[in-house]
Order: structure tokens, then sequence, then C-alpha cells
């Protein structure tokens, strides 16, 4: 069971209180655990540092590989050979040092790092300095130990370039002011705010506020739509006038469908209730609603070390059970599409040859019967998120009807992706964000990547 997401933003065109008009005021559900991007994995974590932090490449909003702090790149047999942009410099101003690029891959190829496994084939780098009166510029040689088919695709955007010497001393606490390379540092950071600042020698926002999915495709096509410029007050704002970025932490979901709705927030990226959505849409004149196809895929995954599911007719049966099209229309309100694969349908690695998967009740109650596992008792854990719980109650109820008992078993995230890791459960609603690439498929399922270590959560 398998549906890809829609993206959606929010923009509103002016607010009603007197506000900053230098501000973008952005709502997110839940606060980053951290800005480190050794460290980081959340969504909203990841966008952020996005912001802060570049790589030597990053993803478009298709997936598309685009430079970021590289010029140009090669590759020479087993080594990848980047000319990078010159007088690169970090937030503080500080010149960015061979040192510092060294320090990074060393950082981000620690077992400590959440991002190990991805960086464990580089066999080392070389920083070569090219220097004139004028200029400081650097050439990166990255040397694998054997081919590695996504590593410029989609490891490497993950690799951020770090201040060795800040991090060291710690004069800050980096988890929460970390400082990098990017057009935004962070001014403040609370429970209910992150206040980001643009740098001031940065003149062109739509080019540097952007290096992260956040507001990719929000604020492109705004631009796009209203002529460069930002409704605010009921004036023309030139996008050059922002300076500060407010994201706003809001768990609550009405109260952040309220805040929107007052328009004392101006963007809200994927975070109000897809139910609430057509209040938005009603109110074109004030709002603009964009969606696209999203990089995320919520999926059933089923314990193979359940001997129940080793065979695969029962797995059969469990697919046939599932009604999709119930869930989207009703739980989802038409704003997901079935997935074929975990691969975006846009994506030039998408097999446009893939069948549907098919819906047939009698035909999972028979398998079942012919097994002699009807009324089997399985259960289906996942998160205690309220849009979760709402869809795995329709896909126990689903899946019940085939002859199956199922309970359901929730808990925090934090306990539900513990059990999930130590292989806790028979069923678990899960969701992949951000596949751009058809190596999913080798983090998902090799035998390497098994749980705990790996992300290989099947067992």
């Amino acid at each position: 069971m398998k549906f890809k997401f829609f993206l959606f933003f929010l923009l509103a065109s002016c607010s009603v209180k007197e506000q900053p008009k230098d501000t973008l005021f952005v709502v997110l559900d839940s606060r980053p655990q951290t800005l480190d991007p050794r460290k980081a994995t959340s969504a909203n974590g990841m966008r952020l540092i996005g912001l802060i932090f570049n790589s030597f490449v990053k993803q478009g909003n298709q997936g598309e590989l685009k430079p970021d702090l590289a010029l140009s790149w090669k590759l020479d047999n087993l080594t990848w050979i980047f000319t990078l942009k010159p007088n690169l410099k970090f937030s503080n101003g500080r010149s960015v040092l061979k040192e510092d690029i060294l320090f990074s891959f060393e950082e981000f190829q620690k077992k400590s790092s959440s991002f190990y496994s991805a960086f464990k084939n580089i066999k080392s780098v070389e920083v070569l300095n090219k220097e004139d009166s004028n200029t400081t510029q650097f050439i990166v040689k990255i040397h694998l130990k054997s081919f590695q088919a996504p590593f410029i695709y989609s490891d490497l955007p993950v690799l951020k370039i770090l201040p060795k010497n800040e991090i060291l001393k710690a004069e800050r606490d980096f988890n929460k002011y970390p400082i990098g390379t990017g057009n935004w540092t962070v001014v403040k950071n609370d429970f209910r705010q992150i206040l980001l600042k643009r740098k001031t020698e940065n003149k062109d926002l739509k080019s540097s506020c952007l290096n992260c999915n956040l507001m990719d495709q929000a604020i492109s096509y705004n631009l796009k739509s209203v002529e460069g410029t930002y409704q605010k007050e009921s004036k023309s704002v030139n996008w050059n006038s922002i300076r500060m970025i407010s994201f706003n932490i809001i768990r609550d979901s009405l109260t952040r469908t309220q805040k929107m709705l007052s328009k004392e927030m101006d963007i809200a990226p994927s975070v109000i209730p897809l139910d609430k959505i057509s209040q938005f849409k009603k109110k074109n004149q004030d709002f603009k609603v964009f969606s696209s196809t999203g990089f995320s895929t919520t999926y059933l995954l089923i314990n193979l070390k359940n001997n129940f599911f080793k065979n695969k007719k029962l797995r059969y049966a469990l697919s046939l059970a599932i009604n999709r099209e119930e869930i989207i229309k009703y739980k989802l309100y038409g704003y997901a599409s079935p997935a074929l694969s975990f691969i975006n349908p846009n994506s030039y690695f998408f097999n446009k040859n893939l069948k549907s998967f098919e819906f047939n009740l009698s035909k999972a109650s028979s398998l079942i019967e012919q097994m002699n596992l009807k009324n089997l008792e399985l259960r289906l854990s996942c998160s205690n998120n309220s849009s979760t719980v709402s869809k795995a109650r329709v896909l126990a109820s689903q899946i019940s009807k085939a002859g199956l008992k199922i309970s359901l078993q929730t808990n925090e995230w934090g306990a539900f992706y513990k059990d999930v890791g130590r292989g806790s459960f028979d069923l678990a609603l899960m969701k992949w964000v951000g596949v751009v690439d058809p190596d999913i498929y080798r983090i998902a399922f090799h035998s390497e990547n098994q749980a705990p270590q790996g992300r290989d959560r099947g067992l």
C-alpha cells in the first residue's frame, strides 16, 4: 500500500496585523531537533539547513541535479573533480579554507554521523588551492573506493561545508546557532521561533533565499504569477526588500490554520490539514494555493521475520484487500495519488510500464481462506500523529474485511520508530521522504542495510 502525496504551499496576499515589511513569516508544525547538518534528519531541519549551508551540488524541485558551491564537475574513473566558486565565505565573514573542506568530509564520514553510510566509500579527498592576487578558488578531488551510482545525485547534496575552528571551539551552540556558507544565518532560536537574517551583501533574494525545497516552488510560482512582487499591507514590495525569515513553530493544526486565515503568517508549507485547504481556495483573492507531486510515499511495512509473512500469498492478499482510492478520496481529500513505486512519476528514473495495484476484496478473502489463516491476529503499528492514526484505522478496517483480525497500536514517534527498528511489529504504517534516486531500493532492501544499523526495516 503506497500513495504519493502532494506538497502544498499557501501564500497570503497581505497581512492584517502591523508586521515588519522586511520579514517573511513562515509557519511550521514542529521545531527541528537540531540545525547541525551532521545530525539533522527531520524534514523541517533539512529545509532550514538548506538555507544556512551549501554543498557542492543540490537537488532541484523535480529532483534534478543543480550546482550549489560548484561551478563545474566531472567524473574521471573513480574520482569526482569539482571546481568551486571563488572567494567562498561563511556567514560570519570568514573565508572558507582548505581545512574546512577536509574537515567537512571527515565529519560526515564519522560513524556517529547520520549519513555515514553515504560517505564510507570515499577513499580520500584532495583540496587544491588556486590562488592569485585577487582570488582564492578550490579544486576538490573525491576519490572513491568503488563506483557509487547515487553519490553525485543523492548522497553528496547532504554534505555541507562546515567551519572547522568554530565547531572545535564551540563558542556557540552549533546545534542552535550554526555557521554555514549559505545566504541566511540564525539570529534567534527558541521553542516558538527560528529567525534567519539574510547576508546584507547578497542582493538577489530569488536566487539566495531558496536553496531548499521549503519555499522553492511557492516563491518561484508567486514570482511568476505576480511579476516578482510580494503583496503585503496592500502594497507591492519587491522580494529583494526581504531581510528576515521568521519560522514560527505552531504544533496545533487548528491554530496554524487560523494564523494563516488571519494573515499573521505568509507561507504555510504543507502544514495545513488537507480538509482545510478548500477554505483557502475559496478565498483566492487573499491566498494562493500551490501543489505539486511530492517526493514522499506512505507505505505499509511488513515484518518478514513473522513466519506467516514468509508466504507471499499472504502479502499478496494484503495488497488486494487495500482500497487505495477510498483512502485517497475520503482521508486525503483527493490530494494524493496511488504510488506504483517509491520513485516520483516525474523522475527520469520512473518506470512508466509499471501496472497499478489491484483492489479485489473477494480474491483477498479467498486467498486467506485457502491458507487457513482466517481470523489470524496481526498488529498494525503507527505513530500517534492524528492524521496517521486516521489512515491506519481505515487500513485496519479494510484488511479486517478480508478475514484477518487487525489491532491498532499507536505510540509517540520516537518509541514507535524504535520498535520498528528492533522488529517489534507485524505491520507498520511508514513514510519515506525525499526519494529522488532508484538507489532507494538498495537502501531499503539490501541485506547489508538491515535494522538496527541500516534503514532496511523489512527485517
